[in-house]
């Protein structure tokens, strides 16, 4: 079972139940620091314990997004990369679910791309529960 609280994007595990903070429609976002399409120490961390909270779910989602600063077919590319990348971090972390990488490019903005906080809000990977 899944349950929304908080916005931290912490995994905590329970006994049987599995509360994600930061979880939204079954889906959590997470910062992607800086346009590399490898992920961070600290993001592979974090992917690691979703990927055990994760355990019981049939497949998963990898979505990446990014700010606009480059041109629209290599932000495409760097977040499709960027994608895969979080989905293998998660398949090495035991994750088993059915896992599909998305890559969106700038398209799909949540801040402003005029200043470096704006941009930074729009380098962002989701990871979204299904079926």
């Amino acid at each position: 079972m899944l349950t929304a609280t908080g916005s931290d994007g912490q995994v905590v595990t329970q006994t049987t139940t599995v509360v994600l903070r930061g979880l939204r429609r079954n889906a959590l976002t997470l910062a992607y620091p800086g346009r590399s399409p490898r992920p961070s120490r600290a993001l592979r961390t974090k992917l690691h314990r979703l990927a055990h909270a994760l355990s019981a779910v049939p497949a998963v989602r990898c979505i990446a997004d990014t700010d606009s600063s480059g041109h629209a077919a290599a932000d495409r590319a760097l977040t499709t990369r960027q994608a895969r990348h979080v989905c293998a971090e998660l398949g090495r972390a035991g994750l088993t679910a059915r896992r599909t990488a998305v890559g969106r490019g700038g398209d799909h903005p949540r801040a402003s791309n005029r200043t470096a906080a704006g941009r930074a809000k729009n380098r962002r990977v989701t990871i979204s529960v299904g079926r």
